[in-house]
């Protein structure tokens, strides 16, 4: 049985994080969502709540998964025994980010070569909703876009950056 860690902030959660967990739900067993930076939130960084990005991905995603949170801490050698302590034990790492995909390989993990079809960052998803452009509403799955609008994501970002 193979076990997959996705290791992301899904600030918001977007149709590239989506394909992803999908590609590693079609190739793994299992996959253990990691929610990154869990700690953090209403910062123009990360300006959704771990629980509001776990709730993007229940309602977003089908399949064998399950959702760790794992806050930001000042080492490297922390953040990752505590990724292991909450996730268990995996065997492929998937991300989006170089950083991440490089502290994990530097810890010996092996990282998939995901492919992305979509070039997509929840960076210019929150400039688009910053910018009160509708188009944003196009880049998440429906189940995310549903919970940005139950929290009135366009006051949110507005108050925040």
């Amino acid at each position: 049985m193979t076990t997959a860690a996705i290791i992301g902030r899904f600030q918001p959660l977007h149709n590239g994080h989506l394909e992803l967990i999908k590609q590693a739900l079609k190739e793994n067993d299992k996959v253990v969502i990691v929610i990154g930076s869990s700690n953090k939130a209403y910062t123009n960084e990360n300006p959704f709540t771990a629980e509001e990005r776990e709730d993007m991905i229940r309602k977003s995603v089908k399949g064998n998964y399950e959702i760790i949170q794992v806050p930001d801490v000042p080492s490297d050698d922390e953040w990752i025994k505590n990724v292991e302590e909450k996730a268990g034990s995996f065997d492929t790492v998937y991300t989006g980010n170089t950083a991440t995909k490089k502290l994990f390989q530097d810890y010996d993990y092996p990282v998939s070569d995901a492919v992305f079809s979509l070039k997509l960052s929840a960076t210019d998803v929150r400039a688009l909703m910053y910018k009160n452009d509708k188009k944003w509403e196009e880049l998440v799955p429906k189940g995310a876009l549903k919970v940005l609008k139950s929290i009135d994501v366009k006051k949110r970002i507005k108050q925040i950056i």
